[in-house]
């Protein structure tokens, strides 16, 4: 099975990646974020970022 894309927040404040790229927690707050990046799964783990429990279930 193909590893999953999951996207998260660039830049400093970022700790989880979002499975669903709607994810409120994901595109809230646009005032403090507004770029977006994309990644296997896995290179997410990698770069030290955790599911995100809203939308990862």
């Amino acid at each position: 099975m193909p590893e999953r894309i999951v996207t998260y927040r660039i830049g400093s404040d970022r700790e989880r990646y979002h499975v669903r790229a709607d994810c409120p927690s994901l595109t809230g707050k646009r005032e403090t974020c507004n770029d977006f990046g994309a990644v296997p799964e896995g290179e997410a783990h990698e770069m030290g970022l955790s599911a995100c429990q809203r939308c990862d279930r």
